[in-house]
């Protein structure tokens, strides 16, 4: 269509609005407007949630050479692949409009359906038929900006909101579901079997940024795809797993390699609560969880897999320190050792705790130090003699071995 002015355009545009909103205001209806934008536009469009689940599509089923557009009408999502080249651009950008080029023979015009500053999902034109006008861009966004208001009003739930499942293990780590009869009872109605070892896993970034809200819903679909359980939600801007299994630990279990492999590509981290068995006990492994995450945030931890059950006792040590100095732990021969240590370049300190920790031990510690067997003995003498104490006292070991975690977190904290 030619225009003879700029007001010959914007009055065309004003009246292709004007039809979508009668549409809107007559029927309350997604699929009848893009129907509308379908005939104004004449190029199939296509409206996914921010997962890439399919909502409603109108011209689609003219599209005789797109595989893309065949794969999502049949299935209702987009393939594995198209989910990476997604999550491979940046999608957080701002900008309303974003060209899809790739994984389709023919380019895509999305518009970003957006309500405040939340995405709800995406407006997809196939330039099919002809080249896509300016114009058309134009008319594209204000159908998305229609579309959008029909989508935060509706009654209607659509794909983009939580399932069924996911709203209740939302309500159990807001504790708003606590009685265990009841939440047994629901959990049956929903028709999920769990196996008998249970975890949760919570799921963010190794960085301090947050992930955005597309990316976060993207991330959900793989690890629904990864995992194959419907007990993966959003919560707090952190992806959760409620994650069950028959193996004798988590570690054991047969997706832990390949759910590592995803969390790295994406250099995301998790922190895993201690093992349980009751549903009514997943909002404290909710925050032993978060915990986790915490700790390896504080302490620079580099780790994919951060366990909960692994740092109880550093978790105590930080606790304290927040309201104490942490130095009234150590105790005095470890302060002694580390000065001497510092003044001579020696290793006495770290010496000594791998011994208290190999269970005093001189083969298992010599090897672990990669020292003789006669260094060590000398070594473990001269530290006595340094510091005259009795390693034959146990409750004195103790102390040391807690002393030894104490000067490790201090030195972890003072590095990162």
């Amino acid at each position: 269509m030619e225009f003879k002015n700029k007001t010959e355009e914007e009055l065309y545009i004003a009246n292709c609005t004007s039809t979508f909103i009668k549409e809107m205001n007559e029927s309350n209806d997604i699929q009848n407007l893009l129907d509308v934008g379908h005939r104004i536009l004449g190029q199939p469009l296509m409206l996914v949630d921010i997962s890439m689940c399919f909502i409603a599509q109108s011209g689609g089923e003219s599209v005789k050479d797109e595989p893309f557009w065949d794969w999502i009408l049949t299935n209702g999502y987009v393939k594995e692949e198209y989910t990476n080249l997604i999550m491979e651009d940046d999608i957080s950008t701002e900008e309303k409009f974003v060209w899809e080029y790739g994984m389709e023979n023919h380019r895509q015009l999305v518009a970003k359906i957006i309500q405040g500053r939340t995405t709800l999902g995406y407006l997809k034109l196939l330039e099919y038929n002809h080249k896509i006008t300016d114009i058309e861009k134009e008319i594209l966004g204000n159908l998305s900006n229609l579309i959008a208001i029909l989508m935060s009003t509706s009654s209607i739930k659509y794909k983009f909101s939580n399932s069924k499942v996911e709203a209740f293990l939302e309500s159990l780590v807001e504790r708003k579901t606590t009685d265990a009869s009841d939440i047994n009872d629901r959990f049956s109605a929903l028709n999920i079997r769990l196996l008998e070892r249970l975890f949760v896993i919570a799921i963010e970034p190794v960085s301090k940024t947050e992930l955005a809200v597309e990316q976060l819903y993207l991330l959900k679909r793989k690890l629904h795809n990864l995992l194959n359980r419907p007990t993966v939600f959003i919560h707090q801007n952190r992806l959760i797993v409620l994650f069950d299994t028959s193996a004798t630990s988590f570690e054991e279990d047969y997706n832990y390699a390949p759910l590592m492999a995803l969390l790295k590509e994406y250099k995301l981290q998790a922190g895993i609560s201690t093992q349980f068995t009751e549903l009514s006990l997943m909002a404290d492994e909710y925050l032993n969880a978060l915990s986790a995450l915490t700790l390896g945030k504080r302490l620079g931890l580099k780790d994919t897999f951060i366990f909960f059950s692994k740092h109880i006792l550093d978790q105590l040590i930080l606790t304290y320190t927040d309201s104490h100095n942490i130095n009234y732990l150590i105790h005095p021969a470890i302060t002694t050792l580390d000065k001497i240590d510092k003044e001579k370049n020696s290793e006495y300190v770290i010496s000594l705790l791998t011994y208290i920790r190999f269970g005093q031990n001189l083969t298992n510690t010599a090897r672990e130090l990669h020292i003789h067997h006669n260094t060590l003995k000398y070594r473990i003498a001269k530290i006595v003699e340094l510091t005259n104490i009795d390693l034959t006292d146990y409750d004195l070991c103790y102390h040391l071995y807690l002393s030894g975690r104490v000067w490790e977190l201090q030195n972890s904290i003072k590095n990162t």
